[in-house]
């Protein structure tokens, strides 16, 4: 993913990138009525080969490490660390890993992540009920895959809070929102139907499969 520098010099077409108070984020304006806000976030794939998001925040993290030291690290760096569903990701040792260390107290917060990308057939399993039983929220997001035909999906699962952000600091005001344990969320959005979910993940398997600029 470019840069915050890098976005600012090559603006989308039509839309007009302005900084905010803060060096995580950036405003998109385009004509006087859309706004978006872009926060800074990358993800990180544990030595038990388990995916970890750190949201707001553009600390470098590494790769490999355990799940518990990762997701701390990304804690105490001021990120937002999530665990998001995967298809298959979640199963298996990966999955008995990470159902250990939900059942865990930890002294930092964390969320799991589930995604438009879980086909609708696909139950939610028993993670986000240890979850839930441990009151550790899940976030949605939509999460599309490098493929051109993803590209409608972007925004269309997810969750909104009523909440005011501040415009200057949209990533503080973000965070402390997340981190307040009241915190009132509502879900929107419809899971995959089962026919892009198979094709899809055929597609990105193939042995030739490339991340072109097209599908990115």
């Amino acid at each position: 993913m470019d840069s915050i520098e890098t976005c600012l010099k090559k603006p989308a077409t039509s839309w007009r990138l302005t900084r905010t108070d803060e060096k995580v984020s950036l405003r998109a304006l385009k004509g006087s009525d859309q706004e978006l806000i872009l926060i800074a976030g990358r993800q990180i794939v544990t030595q038990e080969k388990l995916e970890v998001l750190a949201l707001l925040t553009r600390h470098q993290f590494s790769d490999g490490l355990p799940l518990e030291k990762t997701v701390r690290q990304i804690s105490s760096k001021g990120g937002i660390p999530v665990i998001p569903w995967g298809a298959g990701k979640w199963m298996g040792q990966r999955g008995k890993v990470l159902k250990k260390f939900l059942h865990e107290k930890h002294l930092f917060n964390f969320f799991l992540g589930d995604n438009g990308g879980r086909p609708s057939f696909w139950r939610k399993g028993a993670h986000f009920e240890v979850a839930k039983k441990m009151a550790i929220q899940t976030l949605r997001g939509s999460d599309p895959l490098p493929l051109s035909n993803e590209m409608n999906r972007i925004g269309s699962f997810g969750f909104v809070m009523d909440e005011k952000i501040d415009i200057k600091k949209p990533a503080r005001s973000l965070k402390q929102f997340l981190n307040n344990q009241n915190l009132d969320i509502k879900n929107f959005g419809n899971l995959e139907h089962p026919i892009p979910f198979f094709k899809n993940q055929i597609l990105i398997r193939r042995p030739n499969f490339r991340f072109r600029q097209e599908d990115r």
